[in-house]
Parts: structure tokens; sequence; C-alpha cells
């Protein structure tokens, strides 16, 4: 019997994010026999999101987060790189990627993978510096490169290291987000959703780089116009007690629905009428694969990689523009008609490259590779 193949997936927390869906998406799709896996968080993680990955084999450790115990956290860190002898680290710590590829280096760990998610180009001139020198420590530290597409590729290891860079497209499961009208009747029935009632939705953690804040504007000047419409957002994070608050001062708490982490979340597209994604960075956005699979119309920020758009489902808006613009845009659609296209999105997809039957066995062939 050959022997399993020891990986440790670093993270910064287990909170039902984009990057924990591109892990939990693959590694379902992979033969879990040939792998000894294991997730490595840097923060205190949801429940639910620890339990799917245990649901698949993972063994979960959760670290003290570095901002609050910096020692703790370096201590736990060697301490489970040198027990487990891992054959793989594949870190998905964006610009920290470099922590924890220079300690593996120091532990003898052979196969350090930085992938990058992210795609942000700070005016800050002390950030932008700073960022410099995460991004070249990165380079020296990891030996392999991995990135969900050319943009985020480029951003983390430069335009001369790209041919190095091993693209991992943000695959998903795509006959799960196909759109389904009967399930739509039944979840609005469930939520007591009216089915005229025009939905605009939203996935994603309630951090500052999805742009919560923005959103809620953008709603408020729908709102205006159209005092049914509903606004469901779904994610968790450190900024949603902030955002009830504002969404109570705004009087908008009857028609903006606070959903949390759902592991069934390619149902919930069905029941959306518009997808709002004003986020102020992105390395892909995996979401708006999922919105167009599932036939939704799409209104991103410009900031997201142009590479997302499979088709004329997204729309994209400068964040320049002021909330009640963008609500005209999404009026606008409204007014037009709301009714899903007849696009074959399944073809799309897979021809796209995001099918994730194709890409998880990429991924393992890759992992195979780097370890014989």
């Amino acid at each position: 019997m050959n022997k399993k193949i020891k990986i440790a997936h670093i993270v910064g927390g287990l909170h039902g994010g984009g990057v924990e869906a591109v892990i939990y998406n693959h590694f379902s799709h992979m033969d879990l026999s040939k792998f000894e896996t294991h997730i490595i968080s840097n923060s205190p993680s949801i429940k639910e999101c620890e339990d799917d990955f245990r649901a698949l084999g993972f063994h979960i450790h959760v670290l003290p987060e570095r901002k609050k115990d910096f020692f703790g956290n370096l201590k736990q860190t060697i301490h489970l790189f040198k027990k487990y002898k891992f054959d793989i680290i594949h870190v998905h710590m964006n610009l920290n990627c470099f922590y924890h590829t220079f300690l593996g280096k120091l532990c003898g760990i052979k196969v350090r993978i930085a992938h990058s998610h992210l795609v942000e180009y700070p005016k800050n001139p002390v950030k932008k510096f700073i960022d410099h020198i995460k991004k070249i420590l990165t380079r020296i530290t990891a030996n392999k490169y991995f990135a969900c597409g050319e943009s985020a590729g480029i951003y983390l290891f430069g335009e001369k290291n790209i041919g190095k860079v091993f693209i991992l497209n943000n695959a998903i499961d795509v006959n799960k987000f196909l759109y389904d009208a009967e399930k739509r009747k039944n979840l609005r029935n469930v939520l007591n959703i009216p089915e005229n009632a025009f939905c605009i939705g939203n996935i994603g953690r309630f951090t500052e780089q999805k742009n919560h804040t923005f959103i809620i504007d953008i709603f408020s000047e729908v709102h205006k116009k159209d005092k049914d419409a509903l606004l469901l957002l779904f994610g968790k994070g450190e900024l949603t007690d902030k955002i009830k608050e504002k969404v109570n001062k705004l009087g908008l708490t009857d028609n903006v629905l606070f959903m949390g982490v759902k592991n069934d979340i390619y149902n919930y597209y069905n029941i959306m009428d518009a997808f709002l994604f004003p986020s102020l960075y992105e390395g892909l956005g995996i979401v708006l694969i999922e919105a167009q699979t599932n036939k939704l119309m799409s209104f991103s920020a410009d900031t997201v990689p142009k590479e997302v758009k499979l088709s004329d489902l997204v729309k994209f808006i400068s964040l320049e523009k002021k909330p009640v613009y963008w609500a005209e845009k999404i009026l606008e659609f409204k007014e037009n008609g709301t009714k899903r296209t007849d696009l074959d999105t399944l073809k799309l997809v897979k021809e796209s490259g995001y099918e994730i039957n194709t890409s998880a066995k990429k991924l393992e062939r890759e992992y195979e590779k780097y370890c014989k």
C-alpha cells in the first residue's frame, strides 16, 4: 500500500468563505484514500464549517490569532509542522503566506505552496511598500506558486513569474447551482417571501473587503423606489453587528434578512432575482461563477478580475459611482423583467474550466507529481 501524502491547508479561519469553499469543493471530489488531510486555522472557526471538513476526514487544528498571541501561534505552528512532518503545506494566507512558508522551510517541509486568492492595490504608500516586501518574502520561501486566476498570480508572484504559477480555478459542482424553479417556490414559501417580491442577494464574510456598508447604502436607494424589495445577506464576520446597527438606523429591519452561513448555499441562489457584489478587491470572486451558473444577473464592482465574467450576466460598475447610480441600474434590470435567461450555463461553466470534477483531478495529479 502506498504511503498517504500528508497535506496541511493553512487558512485564516473556517468561516464559510470562498477559500474554504475552494478547499472543500476540490477535496470532496478527490480520491481521499491517497491523502492524510489537515487544516490549520489561524483564528476561531465556525463549528458548522469545522464539522463539514471533519466529515471529509480532515484533522482540524485551531491556533491562537497572531495579532493576539504571536508567540503562541508561532510555537504551535512549529509544533504541528514537526509533529506531523507534512509532505505539503498549502498556504492560503495571501500576503501573509511567507510566515508559514518560512516556518515550513525551517522545519524541513519539502513542498511549500503559496496560494494567491486576492488582487488588492492599496493607495497608501506605506502599505504598498510593506506589501511589496511580503510578496518578495513569499516568492523566496515558497517553492510552488498557486493562484485562482492570472490576475491573482501576477499580484502575488509578479508578471515575470506567471509561467511558474499553477492556476487552480475556483471550480464548483455545477449541477448543484443550476436554476430550479421548484426550489425557488418552496424556499420562498419556507422563508415567507412573496413570489412577486424583488430579492437582491449577497454572499460573503462580514469584513471590510466585502463592502457591506456600501451594499446597505445601495439597497436603501432601491428601497426608496420599491418598498417591498428584500436584501438577503449570507455570511458572518466581525462587522455583522455594525451592519445590523446600520440597517436598524435606516429603518430597513423588515427588508434586510441576515441569513447566516448555509452549507447548502447553492439552493439559495434560486430565491434571488439579482446578485450584488461591490467588493473592494477579490482574487476572482467564486460567487459570481455560482451566480452565473444559476442564470442570476449580477452587479459587481469593477475591482473584481474580469476573468470572472463568463457571460453577459455580470455587469461591472465603478465603486466611484454613488449608491443611487447602482440602485438605478438594478431597478432598470427589474423593470425589464427578471426572468432567468435561456443561456446553457451548464455548458458555459464546464467549457470555461470551472467544473469541479475536472479541476479536482487536476489538483490531485499536481500533488502526486510533487511527492514522487
